[in-house]
């Protein structure tokens, strides 16, 4: 299993802060802070939160494309 390093978990949070609603990013900031006030090794949570953020991500930018096709 290959380490997500600090830079591409920002790389990838960036992306969705950009792409993606506050709906989305409320719950994924509780689920660390919760994560983190329990003593959770960051390193096991960092991999599933990079997956869903790039997820969210691509979702975000797939239903925008859609949007922005439809309206042309």
């Amino acid at each position: 299993m290959t380490p997500i390093t600090v830079a591409t978990l920002a790389a990838v949070m960036a992306g969705v802060l950009a792409a993606a609603p506050i709906a989305v990013l409320i719950p994924a900031a509780v689920a660390l802070a919760v994560a983190a006030h329990r003593g959770v090794v960051v390193g096991q949570v960092a991999r599933p939160v990079a997956i869903a953020a790039l997820t969210v991500a691509v979702l975000a930018a797939t239903v925008t494309a859609v949007t922005m096709t439809a309206t042309v």
